[in-house]
């Protein structure tokens, strides 16, 4: 089964899924694409918005949708947490976890550099609140400053990475295989939108991946998928 653990289809909280029946609609497609967990991960700027505001107004929106998602792929709440200042120390950076599990999706500005500062708060997340961070598509930071060292991080255990399925047929495929076949990589997410911004193509994704390196690829991912679902769903232990 794949698990998605990256997907903003919560309607409007963010820049996904306008309406329910957008959102439905998308989820319909997942379900088609083998999908059989969803994470609803809407967009956290701690900059922009009030956190228990929005932590409200996510919970209701997304309750009304899991009411009507019967018979799709099970969903549960989560974040899509865009680095800010003070993430390792934040009261509420536990509630911005993934199904309340041990796992954050952090996502680094895009357009800017990965800084030391960044990424000793990433390490902070790990060994002072023992959670550890998913780096939201890893390969859209390759030509930045600091891309090799958030690698390092992945390499020391200290965060894992997703890339995003639509990555495996766009300008960052080259760098997605590179990063897969090295890997750096644990697991594929849609980061769907909608139907026209990265909608769920996880099929097509995967054969892909399967073309360029083979079925053991495949076989790896299916664990990771496992794996996270028992830690993130399940709340099994590491």
């Amino acid at each position: 089964m794949l698990f998605d653990i990256h997907a903003h289809i919560i309607p409007g909280v963010d820049d996904g899924a306008d309406s329910y029946e957008e959102a439905l609609t998308l989820l319909k497609a997942a379900r088609n694409n083998g999908i059989g967990a969803v994470i609803a991960t809407p967009h956290f700027y701690a900059d922009m918005v009030s956190f228990e505001e929005y932590e409200l107004e996510t919970e209701s929106r997304f309750n009304s949708l899991k009411q009507q998602a019967d018979g799709l792929p099970e969903l549960f709440r989560g974040y899509e947490v865009r680095y800010f200042r003070g993430i390792s120390t934040s009261e509420y950076t536990r509630r911005l976890t993934l199904n309340g599990s041990e796992y954050i999706l952090v996502e680094f500005p895009y357009g800017e550099d990965i800084t030391d500062r960044m990424l000793g708060d990433i390490e902070d997340i790990y060994y002072n609140m023992n959670i550890t961070p998913i780096l939201a598509h890893i390969e859209r930071y390759h030509k930045y400053n600091g891309f090799r060292n958030a690698l390092r991080l992945i390499d020391d255990g200290i965060a894992m990475a997703h890339i995003n399925a639509t990555s495996l047929t766009d300008q960052f495929k080259k760098t997605a295989i590179r990063l897969l076949e090295a890997e750096y990589v644990s697991v594929i997410a849609t980061d769907m939108h909608s139907a026209d911004e990265r909608p769920p193509v996880c099929d097509t994704a995967l054969k892909e991946i399967e073309k360029q390196m083979g079925r053991s690829a495949l076989l790896r991912l299916a664990d990771n998928y496992d794996r996270l679902y028992n830690e993130i769903v399940l709340n099994k232990n590491k």
